[in-house]
């Protein structure tokens, strides 16, 4: 981190609604991705240690932090209008519906916490949440998989992915 007035990367936090299965979790992360590539951008991705996924933008030095929540919100916008009955953008859990997939951009906003890379989550599964390789994102990933019993030894065998996918930053210039 270099600065707190500045961003480091915008995160997608996608959050299934109670009765979304993990494949539709996978679908929209899918959406992302085509929507990343269709800007001529790149993201890291990682389970969330619970039921989601995070996907990470790493952006150029002294990006304000207005901008990374702008990013996430025209993905986040462009994912929900294409495909407005699997991912939405409504905050109010109520109004959601209990199916859906939510294609959170707030997590930007200064002061909102999420799961760091390789940190064990307190659910009864002490799930890790552990990045992975876009290739792993199939309809057999399995979050629960990913736990304090099972995730060291995954991390020897594929290093650290995180700090690799994060290493080379975005160009913003495809968005204005």
């Amino acid at each position: 981190m270099q600065s707190l007035d500045h961003a480091d990367y915008s995160i997608l936090d996608l959050d299934p609604g109670p009765r979304a299965p993990f494949k539709r979790v996978i679908e929209v992360a899918k959406w992302v991705q085509d929507t990343m590539d269709e800007l001529g951008l790149h993201g890291a991705l990682k389970t969330s240690g619970s039921t989601g996924l995070h996907i990470y933008l790493p952006l150029p030095p002294g990006t304000p932090n207005e901008a990374a929540t702008l990013v996430a919100q025209i993905i986040a916008t462009r994912v929900t209008e294409a495909h407005p009955k699997v991912a939405t953008i409504e905050r109010s859990v109520k109004a959601r519906g209990g199916t859906t997939i939510y294609v959170d951009y707030l997590q930007n906003i200064i002061g909102k916490t999420v799961a760091a890379a390789y940190s064990a989550r307190a659910n009864p599964d002490a799930m890790v949440s552990t990045p992975l390789a876009w290739d792993e994102l199939t309809e057999d990933l399995d979050p629960r998989e990913f736990t304090i019993e099972t995730a060291p030894a995954r991390f020897a065998d594929v290093g650290d992915l995180w700090a690799a996918q994060l290493r080379k930053k975005n160009s913003l210039r495809a968005l204005v």
